[in-house]
């Protein structure tokens, strides 16, 4: 009995004994192991951490089949991350790689650390190439670079070195992107305009460790705004300035003398036979006869002197920087001369024309352009009348008493209506008579001894309010005809209401002189207009009127 109990304690004692060398051989092992993944659970860095393992009822066998369960989750998760992660940064990569932009990445320095396909094929380097190179050297036009450091240095009130810091300097401030225009040079040499925005580049410390430029090739749309820009501001024919940017050449010439307390000169030019090349020979024949007529006038300037075409065969010059008058009709004999040789046209044409030139001085003979622009026309127009061919100088004291001198003839003579001043239309000759007796009644009015300012301004009212109405009746005839050159008809039209409103407003001031006022009548509209432009049309209206099937 005494041995059987024994037995039996000691297979008790090894059987527990056994149990605990599987307890320390089995289970702390998976004990360890169900912690070691409580504690990669707990150190997961994403929103997976709600899957960590919490302490459930079950034996240590169920924990570690929990815990794993959990693990599978998290790496699987992980997985799909990466996998979005890589498939981002393909998608990236494709589109830094097919890009129709040049995007170059740099260090703080300047050195470039990306070159992007875009920037190879825009440049025509490779990435082997440039890489490591300094950007503003390599595809940067240095004066351009300096001209852009003096401007960011006056800006932003420090020195900006001439280099890498023109391009970066404002993005590395305000730490965002600065865009603007600027030109690449690319391996071959040639110059191409871009859009460049250049962006500061952040590390994980939120740093600027380096820059990112990218560029578009503007180039096209470039050259597209400069053709606008030139077919509104120059001479198609000519390629000369048209009567806009004279204006504004004028006004920044006018603005510089009165700066420097200096002088400028206005030519006003007009080609004398000019109309009858264009009448016999065509306007073909005339295109090129102006065409040659500028480049001999160009010959006469300086590169800082304004040559512009005002109109048909009217051009002006602006001579800036002159010490005296005579350095003005130096050079307007000079055109004068040159005018006056034969010219040898394409098609085997010898045409022989001439200049008359008349000439105003600032300060001297107007402070203004209008007042300049009518100096010099009324210079002109002496030339003409005495001649032509010819260089005057404006004289105010002889304008004046020309236009009294001619008053006065003419308060006693009077403008008389000739039949030959007939085109044909009879409602435009029955306005043009009536014209010349409106006219003759200003000049009697204007210097008849007991006339009253009042007076004067009704029959000069009465005069212009007739001329209105007579300039719109016309260029709706001819209008109706098919007048081809009736807008450079109507631009004289214009031209003579600008004056006439001129002469309202000084006869409204107080300020209106008698010769002034007779020579607008006689000289500008009678003379010039009615018995010089309104000419260029009667040819036109005998053929229309007398063959009315020819009116198309």
């Amino acid at each position: 009995m005494l041995f059987s109990l024994s037995a039996i304690a000691l297979v008790i004692g090894l059987a527990a004994f056994i149990v605990m060398l599987l307890v320390w051989r089995f289970v702390r092992p998976l004990l360890d192991i169900e912690q070691s993944i409580r504690r990669l659970l707990d150190i997961q860095q994403s929103p997976t951490q709600n899957l960590a393992v919490r302490a459930e009822a079950g034996d240590e066998f169920s924990h570690v089949r929990t815990a794993l369960e959990h693990l599978g989750r998290v790496l699987i998760e992980q997985q799909q991350r990466e996998a979005a992660l890589h498939e981002s940064e393909r998608v990236r990569a494709l589109i830094l790689a097919n890009a129709p932009l040049s995007i170059i990445a740099t260090d703080l320095n300047g050195l470039i650390t990306v070159f992007n396909p875009g920037a190879e094929k825009m440049l025509g380097y490779t990435a082997e190439e440039v890489v490591g190179q300094a950007t503003p050297v390599l595809i940067h036009d240095p004066t351009e670079v300096r001209r852009r450091a003096d401007e960011l240095s006056e800006e932003l009130g420090f020195t900006v070195t001439a280099g890498f810091e023109a391009f970066v300097a404002k993005a590395r401030q305000s730490g965002e992107a600065d865009e603007r225009e600027w030109t690449y040079v690319c391996k071959n040499g040639a110059r191409i305009t871009v859009l460049l925005s250049i962006a500061p580049l952040f590390n994980a410390q939120g740093e600027i460790d380096g820059f990112l430029g990218v560029a578009s090739d503007i180039t096209q749309r470039t050259l597209a705004a400069e053709e606008i820009r030139r077919m509104a501001h120059y001479d198609l024919l000519t390629h000369l300035p048209n009567r806009q940017l004279y204006h504004d050449r004028m006004e920044v010439a006018l603005r510089q003398a009165r700066r420097e307390n200096g002088h400028l000169a206005l030519m006003l030019i007009d080609l004398d036979k000019f109309k009858p090349v264009n009448d016999h020979l065509g306007h073909a024949v005339g295109d090129l006869l102006l065409k040659a007529a500028t480049q001999r006038m160009q010959a006469c300037l300086r590169e800082s002197d304004t040559l512009a075409r005002i109109g048909g065969d009217e051009f002006v010059v602006i001579l800036t920087g002159i010490n005296s008058q005579d350095d003005a009709l130096g050079v307007a004999d000079k055109i004068r001369c040159v005018m006056s040789e034969p010219f040898m046209l394409d098609g085997g044409y010898k045409i022989s024309i001439s200049a008359s030139v008349g000439v105003a001085i600032y300060p001297e003979h107007g402070q203004d352009e209008k007042l300049l622009s009518k100096s010099a026309d009324e210079a002109m127009y002496r030339v003409k009348e005495t001649g032509r061919n010819g260089v005057q100088i404006f004289q105010a004291g002889a304008s004046a008493h020309s236009a009294t001198a001619v008053g006065h003839e003419l308060s006693v003579v009077r403008l008389v209506w000739r039949k030959s001043y007939k085109c044909g239309e009879e409602s435009i000759d029955r306005e043009h008579r009536q014209l010349f007796d409106l006219s003759n009644e200003l000049i009697n009015t204007v210097y008849a001894d007991a006339s009253s300012p009042e007076q004067i301004n009704t029959a000069m009212e009465n005069l212009i309010v007739h001329t209105e109405q007579h300039f719109e009746h016309e260029e709706c005839i001819l209008a109706s005809y098919h007048y081809a050159q009736l807008d450079n008809h109507a631009l004289k039209h214009q031209s003579l209401r600008a004056r006439a409103r001129d002469l309202r407003v000084m006869a409204a001031d107080g300020k209106l002189v008698a010769g002034a006022l007779v020579a607008f009548v006689v000289q500008d509209l009678v003379a010039r207009h009615l018995l010089k432009d309104d000419r260029d049309f009667f040819p036109f209206l005998k053929k229309v009127l007398d063959n009315p099937a020819s009116k198309t």
